[in-house]
């Protein structure tokens, strides 16, 4: 059973009227860009709706038709993690034959079709003549992140997935650092468009660090993260640790840093984000610098609670599943929080701000590098504001609805361009649709 559903046009408001009223950077909405596009009939292929619903509502705000099919219903969940790479590799393979009927069936008046997985992508190169393929994860990556591609089927899937690749008129990727990937596996670098996942700020992006107002875990944080009693402001410094990496060694180099900006700075709280397998080794480690750094260690929930009183965010690497380049969330949630950001030099954290906007870089595991910058924020605070205000205005700018829907409408121009031109390959199955139920 398939399901193809249209979401309903938005208001004739700018997207931007409620975010200007609790806007706290004072920016205003004119001063971005408009999108002009045209009123493009796109049907996205998805495994689950959740997954395209801020893309799908973005070029919906902006005047585009999109149509939305998935193979099984708009909420099909994921395949168990426990279940064996090759299983579910050999069952992402066997969807190809249904997605090719689905995406038959519901076709339509689309003018073409976008992909966002891989089984939908390689019935549509098959049966379609214009195909945008969009990916944030390598298929040999998807069904077991433990599996990291290494076994002959991960291997073969990713040939499979370098031919959706180089039959598709255009390739969306999320991150700079995946665009670098698809072009060092052979992929035509000319094709390739970067496009970060769009936002409603000023909200966080990430279920991660969304929380409910109903949650209690919260009690007591605000008294502690704000002024003491004394009426001095507290700097409060938010950082994370992640399996892998040394993460012993990062959060020796990091405490060292903070211990001395608390002799510099009076009233330095340093809040660490580590998971239940991490937290009982970074009380260890935290316990000797208890008499000169006040140091906490909280889950993910407390953290994204006090997110917003901290006054500057460290992060260093990122989770990277089975090797798939992605962004670090820490980093995101603090530009997007209008926080400074202070972050190693690494490609998660880069894909999130290329020009490092927002953000002062320092030397990956260099001790000396992170204490030296960490001493030169922490005594000045207009610069912290301004790498808040200009990290803001850049997740703005880059990540707004309508600048997202103006980038996949450049998008769709170039893949339909490409097909008109000649130079995209014609598929030998002919179109067959039929009424799409909308």
């Amino acid at each position: 059973m398939s399901c193809a559903f249209r979401p309903p046009l938005p208001a004739p408001a700018s997207p931007f009227s409620e975010t200007l009223e609790i806007n706290p950077h004072g920016i205003c909405a004119r001063a971005l860009p408009q999108s002009q596009g045209r009123a493009w009939q796109v049907l996205h292929a998805c495994e689950a709706y959740e997954r395209i619903s801020p893309v799908v509502e973005a070029e919906s705000a902006s005047g585009m038709l999109p149509t939305v099919v998935t193979p099984s219903g708009p909420l099909l969940s994921a395949a168990p993690q426990t279940a064996a790479a090759q299983v579910a590799l050999l069952r992402i393979w066997n969807g190809v034959r249904n997605w090719r009927r689905v995406l038959l069936e519901n076709a339509g008046n689309c003018e073409l079709v976008h992909a966002h997985c891989f089984a939908a992508g390689m019935a549509a190169v098959r049966n379609f003549p214009t195909v945008v393929y969009e990916i944030d994860r390598f298929i040999e990556n998807e069904p077991n992140r433990a599996a990291h591609g290494r076994s002959w089927l991960g291997r073969s899937f990713q040939v499979a997935e370098q031919f959706v690749v180089s039959r598709a008129a255009a390739v969306v990727a999320r991150t700079p650092s995946l665009r670098q990937e698809l072009v060092r596996r052979g992929a035509a670098e000319e094709h390739i468009f970067v496009i970060p996942r769009p936002v409603a700020l000023p909200e966080l992006p990430l279920a991660d660090y969304l929380v409910t107002d109903t949650d209690t875990t919260w009690t007591g944080w605000r008294q502690r993260s704000g002024s003491n009693s004394a009426g001095a402001e507290t700097f409060a410094v938010l950082s994370s640790v992640i399996t892998g990496r040394n993460w012993q060694r990062w959060l020796k180099n990091l405490v060292g840093a903070l211990c001395s900006a608390s002799r510099q700075t009076r009233n330095l709280v340093f809040y660490l984000e580590a998971d239940d397998d991490l937290r009982r080794g970074a009380l260890r480690l935290l316990k000797d610098s208890r008499s000169i750094l006040d140091a906490r260690v909280v889950d993910r929930l407390a953290a994204a609670k006090v997110l917003p009183a901290c006054s500057l965010v460290v992060a260093e690497a990122a989770i990277q599943p089975g090797g798939t380049p992605v962004e670090n969330p820490l980093a995101l949630a603090a530009l997007l929080a209008g926080k400074p950001l202070l972050a190693a030099d690494l490609p998660c954290n880069r894909d999130v701000t290329p020009s490092g906007r927002g953000c002062l870089w320092f030397k990956p595991e260099n001790a000396a590098d992170l204490e030296r910058r960490l001493l030169f924020l922490a005594s000045d605070p207009g610069l912290c504001a301004a790498l808040a205000a200009s990290g803001a205005r850049f997740m703005r700018e880059t990540r707004s609805p309508l600048r997202i829907a103006e980038q996949y409408d450049a998008v769709y121009r170039y893949a339909m361009q490409r097909r008109r031109s000649g130079k995209l390959q014609t598929p030998a199955v002919r179109w067959q649709p039929s009424q799409a139920c909308i």
